[in-house]
């Protein structure tokens, strides 16, 4: 159309539809393939206009095309990129939280990788609520962000952690088997400086995330109260 267009003012107003075409790439695809898209279109652009002889008066035009493109695509794509996280991640943590969590657990059978057999892990820590009540929720606070860290700095590339509550985490090990989904743990206790209980669970492929969160759960609330009897 750019191309086709008689006047100058045509060429410049046929060129409008590239900013809804980097906007809807900065909206929906990765940021990546937004940025390629942006630059093929400044690419396309230029080369047309100079095709047609239309340079260099119509620069300035080309120059406005372009820096509307490139800025819908950095501020939406900062936009997106921000809700996202305000809607998957804990920001006490870091970690993923409760939507995060079932978000990723629904692409991963699609993400082309294996990951049975697959073990869940619930973690419910011990006593936060008497370190709220005698140092406060900031005190609180700063132990779940340092257990946030423990996980992380022990998990695998593919693991999946997440903080789903106030005090429980729940950690999802792929290609693990409940067995050695203790290594994992002992690990955890050597590096976490809290108390805590854990429930373990098998995920096997024939059930779904709510069968196997439930049996680790029930598995975790027995050890607690194991404990409180001792």
């Amino acid at each position: 159309l750019v191309h086709g267009a008689i006047t100058p003012l045509g060429g410049a107003v046929f060129a409008l539809p590239y900013i809804v075409y980097c906007s809807y790439a900065a909206l929906w695809w990765p940021r990546r393939i937004a940025l390629l898209l942006l630059a093929a279109v400044a690419l396309a652009y230029f080369a047309v206009l100079t095709v047609r002889g239309a340079m260099p008066y119509m620069l300035v035009t080309w120059l406005v095309i372009v820096s509307i493109c490139t800025g819908l695509v950095l501020l939406l794509g900062y936009l997106v990129n921000h809700l996202v996280s305000i809607a998957t991640i804990d920001p006490l943590t870091g970690l993923l939280n409760r939507t995060g969590l079932m978000t990723l657990l629904e692409l991963a059978p699609n993400a082309g990788r294996r990951t049975q057999p697959r073990t869940v892990v619930v973690i419910d820590l011990d006593g936060l609520k008497k370190v709220n009540d005698t140092r406060g929720h900031r005190a609180g606070d700063e132990v779940l962000h340092a257990f946030g860290q423990a996980l992380r700095g022990i998990a695998r590339a593919d693991d999946i952690i997440a903080r789903t509550g106030g005090d429980e985490f729940v950690v999802v090990l792929p290609v693990t088997t409940p067995d050695q989904a203790q290594a994992f743990l002992n690990r955890l206790a050597q590096t976490s400086g809290v108390s805590w209980s854990y429930g373990v669970a098998a995920w096997n492929a024939d059930m779904d995330y709510d069968e196997a969160i439930s049996r680790a759960d029930e598995r975790m609330y027995q050890a607690k109260r194991d404990r409180r009897g001792r």
